[in-house]
């Protein structure tokens, strides 16, 4: 069963067994056989998949097999980083239009007593049944599904999926997989922080301040959202639920990105104030001036030495800023290049964008800076993401497309077929995806990688 199983996802998703895997390759290793779960017919048992030799990066996955006459068949699997996408507690229901039916027993001849929406939460507490060229589970409360809804569905790599904010001409911002399994994003025009689950269904938080702006979003070490409102000099919590408190930060400051740090704090850029600042989960700020003057901090990601970094796009430079307050910086040669994104990549480097001469690039913890051209000529690049495969991704504002660099500076791009959309703000969901904002078409949008 676990023979079959494992050579089935290792060939669905492109994986090389652990066992022969290189160095910087996605591979896939089963967990423990004998966790695997045995029901009528069916089967499934658990792995994972990461990059060799730490397996960082990667996700948990779960492998399903059934059993006739000829013995036993891969039927799918289910990979993500959160709970809730295959069958179990707290399972998702998956279906495109109408809605998934359950049955009073297992089978395509049992009595239909209901149907449950796209996007529905159940609970599984039974083990698989294979019958009528289905797997089924029972469902608590309701009756037996399907596993075909109860499985998120593994797209082809590079497939785009979109969907519109509910107000329109929101213009959405910063976006970040919140604590809850659901991707949180900002919208600057609606003046709202909204989630969105990965099957889509919306809910959307109005800022208490008018005309707030809120600039970015993050995931805070307390269970929140952190927003920043940059029109209104505040910083806000936001709880998965909606409820905001928000903090002030200094008349004119202009908070705009905002990352959790090293040391538990949540750590923002200051436009305005020319300053980075970090704020408690209770609330209390500092600031730390930048040593060059009107240097336009924009992006602000913790790196892999313990130290945060920070672009600054009039500067021309790369800072290091330490939790006690620290900056060194270095300068980029190319001038003018007007830099906008960066984060850690998995090769123990810096990576970031620079918008206005078309490169992206890398910096090494000591400094030492290496750029790479864009394909796409005047593409605009904005903010950079690690994605689940070891790789960097970033967006192209008028590519329009999204970029995948390797740590080797190759760079794939795909074309969003969404027009001139605007993609912005880039992060990796909860399901491994790629997620970003399209600010000039009001959607959220994920590409499989």
């Amino acid at each position: 069963m676990t023979a079959v199983g494992k050579a089935g996802i290792e060939r669905e998703y492109g994986w090389k067994d652990w066992s022969v895997c290189s160095t910087g390759e996605a591979c896939f290793k089963v967990s423990q056989p004998s966790r695997a779960m045995v029901g009528t017919n069916a089967g499934v048992f658990d792995g994972g998949n990461g990059l060799f030799p730490g397996g960082g990066l990667g996700s948990a996955c779960w492998i399903f097999v059934y059993q006739d006459s000829a013995g036993w068949h891969y039927s799918n699997a289910g990979c993500a980083q959160n709970t809730g996408y295959v069958p179990g507690l707290g399972a998702h229901v998956f279906v495109t239009g109408g809605c998934a039916n359950f049955r009073n027993a297992p089978g395509l001849s049992s009595k239909v007593l209901g149907c449950l929406p796209n996007g529905a939460i159940v609970d599984v507490d039974s083990a698989p049944v294979y019958l009528d060229t289905h797997i089924w589970w029972h469902l608590v409360g309701r009756g037996w599904m399907a596993h075909d809804f109860l499985v998120k569905p593994h797209l082809a790599v590079g497939t785009f999926t979109h969907y519109a904010t509910p107000t329109a001409d929101s213009t959405p911002g910063g976006i970040t997989t919140g604590p809850d399994g659901n991707v949180w994003f900002t919208e600057e025009h609606a003046n709202r922080v909204a989630k969105v689950t990965i099957t889509g269904a919306f809910t959307e938080y109005v800022v208490p301040t008018p005309n707030s702006i809120p600039v970015d979003i993050a995931a805070g070490p307390d269970g929140n959202l952190w927003v920043t409102e940059g029109n209104a000099d505040k910083i806000a919590r936001v709880t998965t639920v909606g409820v905001f408190t928000e903090y002030a930060t200094p008349s004119g400051s202009s908070p705009e990105y905002i990352v959790q740090g090293p040391d538990g704090n949540l750590w923002f850029t200051e436009y305005g104030t020319n300053s980075v600042a970090k704020i408690t989960t209770s609330g209390v700020l500092t600031q730390y001036a930048i040593p060059t003057p009107s240097s336009g901090p924009t992006d602000i990601t913790p790196g892999p030495d313990g130290n945060l970094w920070l672009l600054e796009r009039i500067g021309n430079k790369v800072a290091k800023l330490t939790v006690s307050g620290t900056f060194t910086e270095y300068p980029i040669s190319t001038p003018a290049s007007f830099l906008q994104g960066i984060a850690a990549g998995s090769d123990g480097n810096l990576w970031f964008t620079e918008q206005d001469v078309n490169r992206v690039a890398k910096i090494t913890t000591s400094g030492v800076i290496t750029e790479y051209p864009v394909p796409t000529v005047n593409s605009l690049p904005q903010l950079i993401t690690a994605g689940p495969d070891g790789n960097l991704w970033f967006t192209e504002n008028y590519g329009p497309n999204i970029a995948k660099v390797t740590t080797a500076g190759v760079i794939t791009e795909y074309l969003i077929p969404r027009g001139n959309s605007g993609p912005y703000s880039i992060t990796t969901g909860p399901d491994g995806n790629i997620w970003f904002t399209a600010s000039f078409i009001s959607e959220i949008i994920f590409l499989v990688p």
